[in-house]
């Protein structure tokens, strides 16, 4: 490629570029009443710049001061086409009656009332949307400030946008976190994944099954499964050995390897005895029982205790990880059976 075609794609692309970030529309409300160009206010009280007590930086936009059964809303309509919407918000107002309520054309997507400071995210379809923050006052009592401010809110057309430069966009970040800064090695859910890890694959951090198809996050990753995708797993025994795919995950055995199975102890107390394990009663009385078992003959069960007292047993196996389910029922005099 000759030096001019190098220089002439090289300028395309920075211009490409250029027009990418001056499509996304910031405003932060720091440059006094030109910020709220292309605003309109509506209800009882317009909303209005609030340097006193803002959000973040030297101001912020507040709800006006509205009384009982009255409104305060304020509309903004981007003209550059767009598919996310991040703001900061906060509200000082009466719990469970008192909102701030936000919504994109007219279709409500949430609201919060109380004490509530934080930073949230959405995505909608590709277009120019009018977004509108309405505060909501109910027929009595006036709590906290009674007021709402919104701040810091950034639409753009970029899904990936990573303002922080972490490779972790910041669409997920605020969806989960509701800020950019938290620790990218901590692991909130305990599922193995730390949240750079989370992050990168999109999967929730805050929860062990992202897609909630019964196998855990850690586990679809290490078996090549997709933690996103509640389908991709046809069968609750994926190589048939007789576990369930979240029995292997737990003992941490291969969900596709019938010969790879978890080492199972089973204990049912059908020779009426407690073997294989040693069982030691800590609280109240414990015993094997035939007349109302859980299943089979026998079952072990507690005595009959009274109001606020506890029945208590205990038993120790020997194991790196595993898990552990069994059978039980509860009766009318607080036996409980298994």
């Amino acid at each position: 490629m000759s030096s001019f075609l190098r220089l002439l794609v090289g300028i395309i692309l920075l211009a490409f570029s250029a027009c990418s970030i001056a499509n996304d529309i910031s405003i932060n409300f720091e440059s006094g009443e030109s910020s709220l160009n292309g605003w309109t206010f509506s209800g009882e009280q317009p909303w209005a710049l609030d340097t006193v007590s803002p959000i973040e930086g030297s101001s912020s936009l507040r709800s006006g001061t509205i009384t009982h059964s009255q409104t305060s809303v304020s509309e903004f309509t981007p003209s550059n086409t767009s598919q996310l919407v991040f703001f900061t918000f906060k509200v000082s107002t009466e719990a469970n009656y008192d909102y701030l309520k936000f919504y994109i054309d007219g279709q409500l997507l949430e609201n919060w009332s109380g004490t509530v400071n934080k930073r949230v995210v959405y995505e909608f379809s590709e277009g120019t949307p009018t977004f509108k923050w309405e505060y909501y006052k109910n027929g009595s009592v006036d709590t906290n400030q009674d007021t709402v401010w919104i701040d810091e809110i950034l639409i753009t057309n970029n899904l990936s946008i990573d303002t922080d430069a972490d490779t972790i966009t910041d669409k997920w970040e605020v969806q989960y976190f509701g800020t950019l800064e938290f620790d990218l090695l901590a692991d909130p859910d305990g599922d193995g994944l730390t949240n750079e890890q989370e992050g990168s694959l999109g999967t929730n951090p805050n929860s062990l099954d992202s897609d909630q198809d019964g196998v855990y996050d850690k586990c679809e990753v290490d078996n090549s499964l997709d933690p996103l995708d509640n389908s991709d797993i046809p069968t609750d025994d994926l190589d048939n050995d007789g576990f369930s795919n979240q029995e292997e995950c737990l003992s941490g055995t291969s969900l596709s390897d019938p010969t790879d199975s978890p080492n199972v102890t089973i204990v049912d107390f059908e020779g009426g005895s407690l073997s294989p394990l040693h069982w030691v009663v800590t609280r109240g009385d414990w015993g094997l029982i035939q007349d109302v078992p859980v299943g089979g003959v026998y079952s072990l069960s507690s005595q009959s205790t009274d109001s606020s007292r506890i029945s208590e047993i205990k038993t120790v196996v020997n194991a790196d990880k595993g898990y552990v389910t069994f059978d039980y029922r509860t009766d009318y005099y607080g036996i409980f059976y298994f």
